[in-house]
């Protein structure tokens, strides 16, 4: 099965356990389809992520967090930070944000795409479709332990 050019297995296809809602988010690209983004992305503005960021994009790619499709936007970030669900009700109980300096989310369009690059400089991940574009909120007030993990500050991009 194929949703908007990505490949979606079934976990009785690759032998494992179903995952969130049955379906297996592998956000991953073809060689051919790595290499036109990594030329597109040298013109790109880029942010060299944390570790832990450099973690999330690898789970995320491999579809270890589905059903995300990318960082969380500002509806399921609030709402997993109060009752630990998506904004579709599904049990999520981290959040999965690229949270970033109030400086880097001033220096950007609005909805400009970005480069996601590797401490040691090579590009991870971009948004692949054209209206995958770069949205940036500020976060609410959260009380949860995870808000102690974000070094950044307070600028969230999804």
């Amino acid at each position: 099965m194929t949703e908007a050019g990505r490949t979606l297995k079934t976990a009785e296809e690759i032998g494992l356990i179903a995952p969130h809602r049955g379906m297996l988010k592998e956000l991953l690209v073809d060689p051919e389809q790595a290499e036109e983004l990594r030329q597109e992305a040298i013109h790109l503005p880029s942010w060299d992520l944390t570790p832990r960021q450099t973690c999330d994009i690898e789970l995320l790619l491999n579809g270890a967090f589905s059903p995300l499709e990318g960082f969380m936007g500002q509806a399921d970030y609030e709402i997993v930070s109060q009752r630990m669900r998506l904004a579709d009700d599904t049990l999520w109980p981290i959040l999965i944000t690229l949270d970033v300096t109030e400086e880097f989310a001033s220096s950007i369009a609005k909805e400009e795409r970005i480069a996601l690059r590797h401490p040691e400089g090579m590009v991870l991940a971009k948004p692949r479709q054209p209206s995958a574009r770069l949205k940036r909120f500020q976060a609410a007030s959260c009380s949860c332990p995870w808000m102690t993990n974000t070094v950044n500050g307070p600028m969230f991009l999804s």
